[in-house]
């Protein structure tokens, strides 16, 4: 899924090159934006399911008919998305979600937020199928969402602009030095290899780990000219006519050039045509020397040999280590919650680690790490978000109670950042939590909205944290009454 969103925002910026209509331009960005929500919601879904079913089985017979209600209506998306049949499932939905005043009890809750993430996706599922529909019909009427959220905003690029500089830097000193050594050797053709060790750091520079890639254009490179001078010094010398000259070269040139077309042998392929040709650099009469061919062919060879070395030493760190800064900025921004913002800043956070994430997940499965982490970490922040986000319409007892779980979870997340490591998480969150569920009761809130978006971003926000903790401990400790009814100062 996420090779996928990957590769869309690359098509999507040439989409306005090939005649595309403004309309399916937009429809394409929100397709991606929507799909690239899908990731964290259905996480949530899956874990909200396992709290029901571990936690509150005799709750499962309503839900069960939610997810078959669901798995029919997919199906039939496949052929259209008709608004009349998401309005329909949603309904049913809605009719399965307990009474407010239900919401009281924590298993009537984990239900509530089991068919609040189900309807999450169902809206989002709703909104990437209307949207593919009009793109495959070319529809270029005004597309119209149904999954509306206050998170929802543009997507832009995150760019970890520290590793950016120390790439930039790395490579001009490559340069540098580069020159240093051609000017103090005085060889007449070590331009060359400063000029490729220049283009093979700079082309590299965005990899988080370019030496094997350096290395694969030194290698064929290489053979480039191994190649080349078989060509000019054996092959050549025997051919008198323009006949032959064209057969000597179609056989390798046509067999090298069918590999091109697939992905693993395309680097190598094609810098062993390009180079070769370049190389013989065939001229109207045979006038070729060896030791002139190898002062100055040898010299992009060794120029890679140089850069690749270099990167070696300069650049020791990859994969590994751009996907621990990645985990350490989401801590970073994590922590940052608990201070002052605006709405505005709020959604900008929360795009920009939706779009951090299609940058993470990639980088954990290729060092085998446990991408859920990543995705928890995200939900964390999306529900922190939502809590902030419906703060300030709350009795200032109940905001000082939701307010400690934001600074908890921000100083949890700030511990880990202290100790450059992810740290267990504190059990004394649950009980934060709790006070702050039991703040909020229907006697108190009646059927206040917000009650229940605060409730369900609680309850995704305790899953997210503490997976398995639902399940396993709540009851391991004893719970007290919310600060004030037991005589407790506020």
């Amino acid at each position: 899924m996420v090779g996928s969103f990957n590769s869309l925002e690359l098509m999507i910026g040439q989409l306005s090159h090939e005649g595309v209509g403004p309309q399916s331009v937009r429809n394409s960005k929100e397709l991606r934006g929507r799909m690239i929500h899908l990731l964290p919601v259905i996480d949530s879904l899956d874990d909200a399911l396992w709290a029901v079913e571990r936690r509150t089985p005799e709750l499962l017979a309503p839900l069960q008919l939610a997810l078959n209600e669901a798995h029919l209506w997919l199906k039939g998306t496949n052929e259209s998305a008709a608004v009349d049949k998401w309005e329909a499932l949603r309904a049913k939905l809605e009719q399965l979600q307990p009474s407010p005043a239900q919401l009281d009890d924590r298993h009537q809750l984990l239900l509530s937020n089991a068919l609040y993430r189900l309807g999450e996706w169902v809206d989002l599922w709703q909104d990437c199928r209307s949207l593919q529909h009009a793109l495959r019909n070319d529809d270029q009427s005004a597309w119209r969402a149904v999954y509306r959220h206050w998170r929802l905003g543009r997507l832009t690029p995150f760019i970890d602009r520290g590793l950016m500089l120390y790439s930039v830097l790395s490579g001009v000193a490559a340069i540098i030095v580069a020159s240093v050594l051609w000017i103090l050797l005085g060889w007449p053709e070590g331009g060359s290899a400063v000029i490729l060790a220049a283009v093979s750091c700079s082309f590299f520079a965005a990899m988080d780990d370019p030496a094997p890639q350096i290395y694969r254009f030194f290698f064929w490179t290489t053979v480039a000219v191994i190649l080349s001078s078989l060509y000019l010094f054996v092959v050549l010398p025997n051919i008198n006519d323009f006949p032959m000259l064209v057969l000597a070269f179609a056989v390798p040139f046509i067999w090298i050039a069918t590999l091109t077309v697939q992905p693993r042998f395309y680097l190598g392929t094609l810098l062993t045509l390009v180079n070769t040709a370049t190389f013989i650099s065939i001229q109207g009469t045979y006038d070729t020397d060896f030791l002139v061919f190898i002062n100055n062919n040898m010299a992009g060879p060794i120029g890679l040999l140089f850069a690749f070395v270099w990167t070696l030493v300069v650049r020791p760190f990859g994969v590994e280590f751009a996907a621990k800064r990645l985990t350490r900025f989401g801590w970073r921004d994590i922590a940052s919650l608990s201070q002052p913002a605006t709405l505005s800043e709020h959604r900008k956070m929360a795009v920009k680690m939706l779009d951090r994430l299609m940058q993470h997940l990639p980088r954990l499965t290729i060092t085998a790490q446990d991408s859920g982490i990543a995705l928890r970490e995200l939900r964390v922040t999306l529900n922190m978000l939502d809590l902030l986000a419906y703060l300030p319409r709350l009795h200032p007892v109940q905001q000082s109670l939701l307010r400690q779980v934001i600074d908890d979870v921000g100083a949890y997340f700030q511990a880990c950042l202290d100790a450059r490591q992810r740290l267990p998480t504190p059990k004394g969150l649950l009980m934060t939590m709790d006070r702050a569920r039991r703040s909020m009761t229907f006697e108190w809130m009646g059927d206040d909205p917000t009650r229940i978006h605060l409730l369900h971003a609680l309850s995704g926000l305790r899953l997210a944290l503490l997976p398995g903790v639902e399940i396993v401990t709540a009851g391991e400790f004893e719970e007290q009454p919310p600060y004030g009814i037991d005589g407790a100062p506020l």
